[in-house]
């Protein structure tokens, strides 16, 4: 019953004092590698500001970004290649479509035609009516009704009828 009572945890539980940043520094320092800075940017590619890493920044973020505007900014891109972070306001976080790789077909088997699903692309989302669209056995477009915030790469896209899982994928 112990642990019943403790606070529920959604940080990297192996990680005990949930500092992940010193965590990844130090994991990269081990290995003899560390992490590149780069350029905070506008969703107009004007410069705002430098970044330690990009590691250290996820899609949606708002805090801790080391930067100052009249209006608030979020993570709304990263660009590894060019070892930059994109920043929008909350607006500019909000899509309607996502292409998905690496899919896992679960009850359904290799579809070749659209249909339609319940798509969740986080663990606590709430399910969105939308439209799958295979490309080919392992990736789709999906196009949700309504525009949700902060669609992730390298998070998991699944999709539903009711309680029965279709089948998911990574999203790129």
């Amino acid at each position: 019953m112990k642990n019943a009572e403790q606070k529920e945890s959604r940080e990297i539980c192996f990680v005990a004092d949930n500092d992940y940043r010193r965590f990844l520094k130090e994991w990269e320092a081990k290995r003899g590698r560390g992490f590149r800075p780069g350029d905070i940017v506008g969703t107009d590619g004007r410069i705002l500001g430098r970044h330690n890493g990009i590691a250290f920044y996820t899609i949606g973020q708002r805090r801790g970004l080391g930067i100052s505007n009249p209006t608030p900014l979020y993570v709304r891109k990263l660009i590894p290649e060019e070892d930059q972070v994109v920043v929008g306001d909350n607006a500019s976080l909000f899509n309607t479509d996502l292409t998905i790789n690496g899919i896992n077909w679960v009850a359904l088997k290799n579809p070749a035609h659209q249909f339609r699903a319940d798509v969740k692309i986080r663990y606590l989302h709430q399910p969105a009516p939308s439209t799958v669209r295979p490309i080919n056995e392992s990736s789709a477009e999906i196009t949700l009704d309504k525009a949700q915030r902060a669609i992730t790469p390298g998070q998991s896209a699944v999709f539903y009828e009711k309680d029965t899982v279709l089948g998911g994928g990574i999203i790129t």
